[in-house]
């Protein structure tokens, strides 16, 4: 199959490409960064079989504090994204949303997000456009170079600097490693469904998270004590319309890796970038 992958060079994006020439697919990349007008992938490529749209802007807090630039990417972006798998008679879109959508606390992220749910819908019923939404919860892992917290606690802990606790000692996430998820996203692309992945609307959106959630303040503690850091815990004012606990439904399946696995890998990333 020829597949179109938006975000490729980000976390998720990159391990899906990778993926998918593995297992012998024609794949094309195409990035915000890039700057160039996705209309011409038509011409140097031709018709796409499935086209997976991770591109976004994925930090929270730069979407509140920038709703132009939210809007630019999270919005515009994503209506672009589906005029042109319209266009290129593309006959299955996978949209990356976020577990955050499932939250009570709403901001302009979420309601990008959302959006973007809702045209999987539009163009289902309008243009026969199948479709598959997946909402990840806070994916971490080797390639993840934003300011998310697990890159930004890591490369804090590797430079002695503060690890900042946006609310209380009680916030919590779910954490997925990008491998673990990686696993769990096979599975929904090659049909093969398990209980380890809550389906929902007939099986085109899949809330993906594993396990507990997991207290932030014993993850800062955890980080420091791998990376043998001189870094301070520090808790600063909650983020405006962002939850200090996610509540989200955990799995009962084995991970290959787990957070305290995949955060010794992601140190030994980081580290190695240094």
């Amino acid at each position: 199959m020829r597949v179109l992958i938006t975000g490729n060079k980000g976390l998720i994006g990159s391990h899906i490409q990778t993926y998918l020439e593995s297992m012998s697919h024609e794949v094309v990349g195409w990035d915000l960064k890039d700057g160039r007008d996705i209309n011409m992938l038509y011409l140097e490529h031709g018709k796409f079989d499935i086209a997976i749209h991770c591109a976004a802007l994925c930090s929270i807090r730069e979407c509140i504090n920038s709703p132009a630039d939210n809007f630019a990417d999270n919005v515009s972006g994503t209506h672009q994204f589906f005029e042109f798998a319209r266009s290129v008679d593309c006959k299955k879109i996978i949209y990356f949303s976020s577990s955050r959508v499932l939250s009570k606390e709403r901001n302009t992220y979420t309601a990008a997000k959302l959006f973007g749910e809702e045209l999987c819908k539009g163009y289902y019923d309008c243009y026969g456009i199948n479709y598959t939404i997946i909402r990840p919860s806070t994916v971490f892992g080797e390639n993840d170079d934003t300011d998310r917290i697990i890159p930004r606690f890591i490369n804090n802990a590797l430079n002695d600097k503060p690890l900042e606790i946006y609310g209380n000692i009680g916030k919590r996430l779910y954490l997925t490693y990008i491998k673990d998820f990686m696993d769990m996203f096979i599975q929904i692309f090659e049909g093969n469904y398990t209980h380890a992945i809550r389906d929902v609307n007939e099986r085109k959106a899949f809330d993906m998270t594993c396990g507990e959630s997991v207290n932030i303040h014993k993850l800062a503690e955890f980080i420091i004590k791998e990376t043998k850091s001189k870094s301070k815990i520090k808790f600063k004012k909650a983020e405006t319309a962002q939850p200090q606990q996610v509540y989200l439904e955990g799995f009962d399946r084995q991970l290959k890796y787990g957070w305290q696995a995949g955060i010794i890998k992601s140190i030994e990333y980081y580290r190695g970038k240094k």
